[in-house]
């Protein structure tokens, strides 16, 4: 049955804890972030034992001379993320599969900047970014998902997902970030789908199936023009 729970992950934004509702199944746990902003100059944890995931907004991207302070970058750390073997994060599309195919890091980047200094001159560094599947050089938003997992050496490993949407600033330069929400299988060593969270599509009154008790849930609230909630027939969240 679909059980409605607070605080089955916390988001520390800085020292302030931030409560969220999740929604739960036997297997996969999904907690919806509402549009989480990835704050500057700070840090954004993610705490849903036994998955953290800490996302560092702020420079310097890579380690620079003194003095030199290169532009913002949002690195990940603190837990285990997919690689796309280059050092960022990998980004998945709904449905791709997570699990033992994929490569673990403690680190990764997800957007961010690369320096260099063809002149070797201290006052003339260069910043160009750092161009992977996160980034658009237009603006566009980029939406998908980070592999989410716990420590693959440790044995009996947890595998979840990270949904975000990153934006890049040419002008001046940076890039923005938010998240939407995340999800995991509290059954260690079992895979889990990008963007899965465990729900019956249809299942408005939580018994697992979906059928005339749903119809006549949704039917009694149509016609509702606003504030309408899953619950109540909104299937598509308009």
């Amino acid at each position: 049955m679909r059980a409605k729970q607070i605080i089955a992950g916390a988001v520390f934004l800085g020292s302030t804890i931030a409560a969220t509702t999740s929604t739960a199944r036997a297997e996969i746990v999904f907690v919806d972030l509402d549009d989480l902003p990835i704050e500057h100059d700070a840090v954004t944890t993610i705490a849903a034992p036994p998955l953290m995931a800490s996302f560092l907004h702020g420079p310097p991207c890579e380690e620079l001379p003194p003095g030199i302070v290169g532009p913002p970058c949002i690195a990940i750390y603190g837990g285990w993320f997919g690689d796309d073997g280059g050092g960022s994060a990998l980004r998945l599309s709904d449905g791709e599969f997570i699990g033992t195919a994929i490569p673990f890091v403690s680190e990764s980047v997800l957007v961010g900047f690369e320096v260099a200094n063809p002149e070797e001159d201290p006052n003339d560094w260069v910043f160009d970014p750092i161009v992977n599947d996160w980034f658009d050089p237009s603006g566009a938003p980029v939406h998908g998902y980070i592999a989410w997992g716990t420590d693959p050496a440790a044995g009996d490993p947890h595998y979840g997902w990270i949904e975000l949407t990153v934006e890049y600033d040419p002008a001046a330069p940076d890039f923005n970030g938010v998240i939407h929400g995340y999800a995991y299988e509290t059954e260690p060593g079992v895979p889990i789908a990008a963007g899965d969270t465990g729900l019956c599509e249809g299942d408005l009154d939580g018994d697992g199936s979906v059928n005339l008790s749903d119809l006549a849930q949704l039917l009694g609230n149509y016609g509702t023009t606003s504030g309408a909630t899953y619950e109540d027939g909104d299937l598509n969240g308009d």
